[in-house]
């Protein structure tokens, strides 16, 4: 009768001549355990030692077709104006015009953001299922809030520096156009502007400039898509009104907003880029989420 043994791996009993445990597989030579060993430990210990290294871009931005990547971007740049011309003209035609008070404004916004999110949904139909893998579950959906909860700081201490430097020349710095429309459409519409400029904008938004402009621009360089990127999305919510209005203060107070809005979209490009395009989506939508529940919460204080 042969001697047993305890699987060196398993602990099963096994005849101590064997070289190989015959349920699990597992050598029993013992230098070759050991090695065996060894390179068990180097994996196990890279894999819990690994360091989190912020500008480590292992996520890869989604590579859709070049063609894509420009009706993305020109669709949702000029698509909003497009589509706010066309209702507008619309509602010239009958007795009342529909959209020359607050609430009316807030409809066309709602409107506007809903068939461009569908346009460009349909762009994108066939790449749906390479862009749902990119928002993560557990803790890397976590990951995400927390690159939107970085997005938040980052604007709010770029708004905070110019604010500062607006007292600096005694200058009163206020919210911009942008700003206060949508503050205005909130106090209107609160639970269908956190739906629309909380979530639906934002993804058109990260559709419209990082899926499309910056993925299109990266294929050249990689320094020039943050720039002109970061510049269009700053300048979308300039209000170029005010350069012709001769009005200087309310000029260099839309100026003293633009840098907060230049970083934001630096930032966005950094964790698109970082964390792909559920990545930037979840961080954005964490950040105008935010802004409107404080918005709200303000006007029920108010």
């Amino acid at each position: 009768m042969n001697e047993k043994r305890k699987c060196v791996k398993c602990n099963l009993l096994i005849d101590s001549d064997l070289d190989t445990c015959p349920y699990c597989g597992y050598p029993q030579n013992k230098e070759e355990d050991n090695k065996n060993r060894e390179k068990i430990e180097i994996v196990e210990s890279k894999k819990t030692t690994r360091n989190f290294n912020l500008f480590d871009f292992e996520q890869k931005d989604i590579r859709i077709n070049v063609i894509k990547q420009i009706f993305l971007f020109i669709t949702g740049w000029l698509g909003m104006t497009a589509i706010s011309l066309l209702f507008q003209y619309i509602s010239q035609t009958v007795s009342e015009p529909l959209f020359t008070n607050t609430r009316g404004i807030g409809l066309l916004n709602f409107i506007i953001y809903f068939i461009l999110f569908g346009i460009l949904s349909l762009i994108c139909c066939t790449d749906i299922i390479n862009l749902l893998p990119t928002f993560k579950k557990g803790k890397e959906f976590l990951t995400d809030l927390g690159y939107g909860g970085m997005l938040v700081c980052v604007s709010l201490i770029v708004n905070i520096f110019f604010n500062l430097i607006g007292k600096m020349f005694h200058l009163n710095v206020e919210e911009n156009a942008n700003e206060s429309g949508i503050d205005s459409i909130v106090s209107i519409f609160p639970i269908l502007s956190l739906i629309i400029f909380g979530i639906i904008g934002p993804i058109c938004e990260e559709f419209t400039y990082r899926l499309g402009l910056f993925s299109l621009l990266k294929r050249a360089n990689r320094i020039l898509p943050y720039i002109l990127t970061a510049l269009i999305f700053g300048f979308i919510h300039f209000d170029f009104n005010c350069l012709t209005s001769g009005n200087g203060a309310l000029i260099i107070n839309e100026f003293l907003n633009l840098p907060s809005y230049l970083a934001a979209g630096l930032t966005l490009c950094f964790i698109y880029e970082k964390r792909g395009f559920g990545g930037s989506c979840v961080a954005h939508i964490t950040n105008n989420v935010i802004s409107i529940i404080l918005t709200i919460f303000l006007g029920f204080l108010g």
